[in-house]
């Protein structure tokens, strides 16, 4: 009996660690790992016969944002969009399963995930570079290294904000099975593929988490004129990039000059600009719970069409911003929820020193900002994955201290 638990157990941290390898290289196969890890946590539970980790507030706390997307179908208008929605968005449910019934979450089986996810980058960076040489080599067309025909696994955004996360991992994670120099020669590496991806939010991201790195850095180090100057030189080479690199320079001055224009003009920003303007619209109508899960693509419609913006209402755009997708499905209720799952993700992981998953959550907001990350795959996915991680082990090592404590 005994062996048969050991073998379930490894075979499900085996998939786990496939599931964060797997992430940025095939999101086709995610579900199915997905399925598997469940099917194995059903399996140790039925052996364990316990459910108490679920019978507790954090657990509720967890699933808090799942719960209301099910809430939301009870006063939806089109409950097949909800529907799929449920399904997108299931990982908001099972991850919290998963990770709640482990009774202690340690620190090698979060460095043996973390690993596992930074050499599934690696292998994701190389998958794109081979496939940018092939395309090169027969059309000679060097737009192939350069944004969506780059990143040929993921949109731009998303695997821009995988490799921040793995920058962070390398930068302020210390368990890392890489020597100093394989260490920056990876850093390195993403960096490069975070500029060629040219999302204006993964770039914002990377210059960030650059500044605080050496900030902490000059602050620490003895030798602060030497940091200083090694810190000014390696945060001058994303705006050198981006003086030197004409599409990028096009989509940051693209950017800037949608802040301070009236006209019409249509690039990446207007339009987003022009989507947060119609959402805060429905935002105001529908304050307290919203129009429901399945009906935001529906009222976003309605405001682009009675706008006469026949390109946002032909493309069925989202919200392209998760704070204001979320607010116009759930409405304030809603909103709170998902800040109130961040705010304290943050602070519990700053509490017990994960300092790395801290600037996790950092990073999640900003993307947020730019994105509505959690209505794709490969952000609910990526970020329930990690959130519900960490936050079930500084749960774990809070309740710990307090025990101590007392």
């Amino acid at each position: 009996m005994l062996q048969n638990k050991i073998k379930i157990s490894i075979i499900k941290n085996f998939l786990i660690g496939l599931l964060a390898f797997t992430m940025p290289i095939n999101k086709n196969i995610l579900p199915i790992i997905i399925v598997g890890i469940l099917i194995f946590v059903i399996i140790e539970l039925i052996q364990q016969r316990s459910l108490k980790n679920y019978y507790t507030k954090f657990f509720i706390f967890s699933i808090s944002l799942y719960v209301i997307h099910l809430l939301g179908m009870l006063y939806t208008q089109n409950s097949k969009v909800g529907n799929f929605d449920l399904e997108q968005k299931l990982s908001l449910l099972l991850f919290p399963i998963v990770f709640c019934s482990e009774s202690k979450i340690t620190d090698e089986s979060i460095s043996e995930i973390l690993n596992l996810f930074l050499l599934g980058n690696i292998c994701a960076v190389i998958i794109c570079i081979a496939n940018a040489c092939y395309q090169y080599s027969i059309l000679a067309n060097p737009d192939y290294f350069f944004y969506t025909q780059f990143s040929a696994i993921l949109h731009p955004s998303y695997f821009s904000m995988y490799l921040n996360f793995g920058i962070i991992i390398l930068l302020f994670y210390p368990k890392i099975n890489f020597n100093n120099l394989t260490k920056y020669l990876v850093i390195l590496l993403f960096f490069v593929i975070i500029m060629l991806n040219a999302s204006k939010a993964g770039i914002i991201c990377l210059a960030l988490i650059l500044i605080l790195k050496f900030s902490i850095s000059i602050i620490n180090h003895k030798k602060r004129l030497k940091t200083i100057g090694i810190a000014i030189a390696l945060l001058s080479l994303p705006a050198i990039v981006i003086f030197i690199s004409p599409k990028i320079r096009l989509r940051f001055s693209e950017m800037t000059s949608s802040v301070h224009s009236t006209d019409k003009e249509l690039n990446s920003t207007s339009i987003r600009m022009s989507i947060w303007k119609h959402s805060l619209h429905i935002i105001k109508d529908n304050l307290w719970i919203g129009v429901g899960t399945g009906d935001v693509k529906n009222e976003l419609s309605m405001q682009y069409r009675a706008s006469n913006e026949k390109i946002l209402e032909s493309g069925h755009l989202n919200a392209h911003n998760q704070f204001l997708q979320t607010a116009i499905a759930f409405g304030i209720i809603g909103l709170g929820a998902l800040l109130l799952i961040l705010t304290c993700a943050a602070i519990w992981t700053f509490q017990t020193d994960q300092h790395e998953a801290t600037l996790l959550i950092l990073l999640i907001a900003i993307n947020f900002f730019f994105e509505a990350m959690l209505e794709t795959q490969a952000g609910v996915v990526f970020i329930s994955f990690f959130l519900f991680l960490y936050l079930n082990k500084a749960r774990n090592e809070l309740t710990l201290r307090n025990f101590n404590l007392n």
